[in-house]
């Protein structure tokens, strides 16, 4: 890959274009590792997900080390800030690099460097992940400890703090609260990288492979709502299971990585009786439970509907952004138990997740 210089400007300290901000070469990540991992208060074990190293030096010396990485999966102040549905948000997650280090070396002690190699034109993190990665970054986001800084550095450079997080830290696929609250700080690296973040339409070139979510029953409940509006494709007579109900489970199914009729149906049927109920599904009186559009039905009405109509509704459930009464760590899966003051009361003996057509 070929290496980029940018200019660092420290007041006059270092002179106009012999100061650069680079990425590393392959060569000097051994020593890039030792250094952060002895300078650094936090230490340094390894990146999550997809990173990026950068040096700031002048003449060959190093003077500061950054280390960009895969952002923050879940972010309540961010994700306010941008107003994006979780949907998609985990499709968007990409553009968004998270500085999980910065550390000025000893040699580094150089008045205001700090908050200058901050302040550079994005150039320096957005060129260089999109040569490493293939796609751009949108926006920067730091956590900072506020028991041990109070944030000047990002300040002075022109960042934005949004808040304090919850306090809660992913673990082994968990959130543990740790009750250690950081400080939000972001930089848009775009002058519409939040419309770019929560746009329903993305961009070709920001585009990856899409990524799984699982709906939260509300979030479900709220997609229904849209998709009222939509004409029945399927004649005049009265359906067993709604359009807004069938194209929900759909939807929801699709996003949580469903791939065929099959495997929709085989999501629907995992559905609890208390998310079928509030998704208004069929209610079989004579078993007493509410039933799972069947295989055959997804195909009928997938195969009728309008796709652009369909699309339209999705675009404007995708558009009403995070509420905010809802708790980011509410990821409720169709296998799991429902809530029993939720649940309606049946004395069906049968399965009532099976599958019925209509």
């Amino acid at each position: 890959m070929e290496e980029r210089s940018y200019s660092l400007d420290a007041g006059g300290t270092i002179p106009l274009l012999e100061g650069v901000v680079r990425p590393i070469a392959s060569d000097e990540r051994d020593r890039w590792d030792a250094l952060m991992r002895r300078h650094h208060y936090l230490g340094f074990n390894r990146t999550a997900g997809r990173a990026l190293r950068q040096v700031a030096e002048y003449r060959g010396q190093w003077l500061a080390l950054l280390l960009w990485q895969a952002s923050a999966r879940m972010c309540a102040p961010r994700d306010r800030w941008i107003n994006w549905s979780r949907p998609i948000q985990f499709q968007r997650l990409h553009l968004i690099a998270n500085n999980a280090r910065f550390l000025i070396l000893p040699s580094g002690r150089i008045p205001n460097l700090a908050s200058r190699v901050l302040s550079l034109k994005p150039l320096p993190l957005a060129a260089d992940w999109q040569a490493v990665h293939g796609h751009p970054v949108l926006l920067a986001e730091t956590f900072v400890d506020p028991a041990r800084f109070h944030g000047g550095r990002y300040r002075a450079a022109n960042w934005q703090c949004l808040g304090l997080t919850r306090g809660f830290a992913r673990d082994a696929g968990r959130y543990v609260h740790h009750g250690e609250p950081k400080t939000v700080w972001v930089y848009p690296l775009h002058r519409r990288a939040r419309h770019g973040l929560r746009h329903p339409v993305a961009h070709p070139a920001w585009s990856q492979t899409m990524q799984n979510v699982t709906l939260t029953d509300l979030e479900m409940a709220r997609l229904r709502e849209p998709l009222r509006q939509l004409p029945e494709p399927r004649g005049g007579r009265r359906q067993l299971h709604p359009l807004p109900t069938v194209l929900t489970i759909a939807l929801a199914a699709t996003l949580a990585g469903a791939r065929g009729y099959l495997a929709i149906s085989e999501y629907a049927a995992r559905l609890s009786q208390a998310q079928l109920k509030r998704l208004r599904g069929y209610f079989d009186r004579k078993r007493d439970c509410f039933v799972a559009p069947s295989e055959p039905t997804f195909r009928r009405v997938l195969q009728q509907v309008d796709p652009a109509e369909l699309e339209q509704a999705f675009s404007a459930w995708a558009q009403t952004g995070l509420p905010d009464d809802e708790p980011l760590r509410s990821m409720a899966r169709p296998s799991r138990a429902p809530d029993a003051r939720m649940a309606p009361k049946s004395t069906c003996s049968a399965p009532c997740s099976t599958t019925r057509g209509g």
